[in-house]
């Protein structure tokens, strides 16, 4: 009966010292990244509506930089062609809360047209 002996990565160390946020991520690239359901993120460490990793989401940063101040908590950024990974500004629509937004859904759903 033999004993077989396990090989030991020389970067043992390094996978050790990895974490799940940030710039240490095996998943960091650049500084962009999705989230949820296809949500394109940014790495903002600064930006004070930044998630716990640090990213916040493209089409609010496209709207931020289009009006040339920070989104608050409860305005939302709606996507017109509703590609949730198209953050060109004409695509972009801006509701003042999720109220308005929800009941901008109701009437277009009541109109038949397309979002």
């Amino acid at each position: 009966m033999s004993i077989k002996s396990k090989r030991i990565s020389p970067f043992w160390y390094l996978k050790k010292k990895q974490t799940k946020h940030g710039l240490r991520s095996l998943a960091y690239k650049i500084g962009i990244t999705t989230m949820g359901k296809g949500y394109v993120a940014i790495f903002s460490p600064k930006h004070p509506f930044r998630h716990k990793a640090g990213y916040v989401l493209e089409h609010r940063l496209v709207m931020e930089k289009y009006l040339g101040r920070y989104l608050t908590k409860k305005e939302v950024v709606h996507h017109i062609n509703e590609i949730i990974s198209d953050n060109r500004i004409e695509n972009l629509m801006l509701f003042n809360s999720s109220k308005a937004h929800i009941s901008y859904h109701k009437s277009l759903s009541k109109s038949g047209a397309p979002c």
